[in-house]
């Protein structure tokens, strides 16, 4: 079964990402920037315990990011960034306030989500 350690620490969970993880999880709220820079601590991490950091799958999500259906260009050319980064994963959660959950999440997969599908 393969293990997706979720957090960003620096000094424990990330070592642990590179010493068992198949996969990270980290949090779009932190920003572009930042996440380059655990990605960074990530493989730095992977080079001292021998390991191979493309190995690991880097999957985003969390919240706190830019609403993808109520703008979607940005959220794209967000995406964009952190595909650059090499996320493949992005995990969607309803926005706080969303009056209509199943609408959203309709418009989500139909709507924005073949958007998504094309940034490789």
């Amino acid at each position: 079964m393969p293990i997706l350690i979720g957090g960003g620490g620096e000094r424990k969970t990330l070592r642990l990402v590179a010493q068992y993880g198949d996969a990270c999880h980290l949090f779009v709220r932190e920003g572009v920037e930042v996440l380059q820079h655990k990605l960074d601590v990530l493989r730095r991490h992977c080079d001292d315990l021998g390991r191979d950091y493309d190995a690991i799958e880097k999957t985003i999500g969390g919240g706190g990011g830019i609403d993808p259906v109520r703008d979607t260009d940005a959220f794209l050319a967000q995406m964009e960034q952190f595909a650059a980064l090499g996320a493949t994963l992005f995990t969607a959660t309803v926005s706080p306030g969303v009056d209509d959950p199943v609408g959203y999440t309709t418009e989500l997969v139909e709507r924005v989500l073949p958007k998504l599908q094309q940034i490789g």
